[in-house]
C-alpha cells in the first residue's frame, strides 16, 4: 500500500506537466514584409482568448531563401521583435510571459527554386501554453473579538476577502 501511495505521489507532478497543451497561431507575411496589419488583428484576437489567463509565449519568426541568410535572419528577427510588441502591448507582464523571441532566418527546406519564394516559410510562430492560476490563500491568524469564558462559546471568525487587502 505504501508503495501505491508513494509511486501516486511521485507521479502526481509528472501527470500534471504532461496535461499542459502547447498550441501555435502561424502568422504568414508578404516578401521583404516585417509587419502586416492583417497579422496584428490575429495577434489583437489571440490576446483577447487569453482575457483572465495566465500564459507562457514563444515567438520565432523565419524567412524564406530569396535573401542572404544576414537579411533573412535580420528579417525574421524584426517580425519576431513586432509581434512580441504587440503582445505585450496588449496583455502585460503578470499575465503574460515571453519566454522566447527569436529570429531564425531562413527556414531551409525543398524546391528553394521558385522565386516568389515559399509563402509557409515567411512566418511568425507564436507557441503559447496556459498556465495553471495560483489562488492567493490568506494564513495571517485571525484576532479573536471576545475572550472566551466558561461556558460560552466563541464566535466563527469572519473570512478574509484577500481582493480587499
Amino acid at each position: 500500500m505504501k508503495r501505491i501511495l508513494c509511486s501516486l505521489f511521485l507521479c502526481a507532478p509528472f501527470t500534471f506537466w504532461c496535461q499542459s497543451k502547447k498550441d501555435t497561431l502561424s502568422l504568414y507575411y508578404e516578401i521583404n514584409v516585417a509587419q502586416s496589419s492583417d497579422n496584428d488583428r490575429r495577434v489583437d484576437s489571440l490576446c483577447t482568448s487569453f482575457k483572465g489567463k495566465v500564459v507562457n509565449v514563444w515567438v520565432y519568426g523565419y524567412a524564406d531563401f530569396l535573401h542572404t541568410d544576414l537579411y533573412n535572419s535580420a528579417l525574421s528577427k524584426r517580425r519576431a521583435e513586432h509581434v512580441k510588441e504587440r503582445l505585450s502591448k496588449n496583455l502585460g507582464e503578470p499575465q503574460m510571459t515571453i519566454l522566447a523571441c527569436d529570429g531564425k532566418g531562413e527556414k531551409a527546406s525543398e524546391g528553394n527554386g521558385n522565386r516568389r519564394g515559399q509563402a509557409r516559410q515567411r512566418r511568425v510562430d507564436v507557441i503559447y501554453e496556459f498556465r495553471p492560476q495560483n489562488r492567493v490563500v490568506d494564513t495571517r491568524p485571525v484576532k479573536p473579538e471576545k475572550i472566551e469564558k466558561k461556558g460560552e462559546v466563541q464566535k466563527e471568525p469572519e473570512p478574509i476577502d484577500v481582493a480587499e487587502l
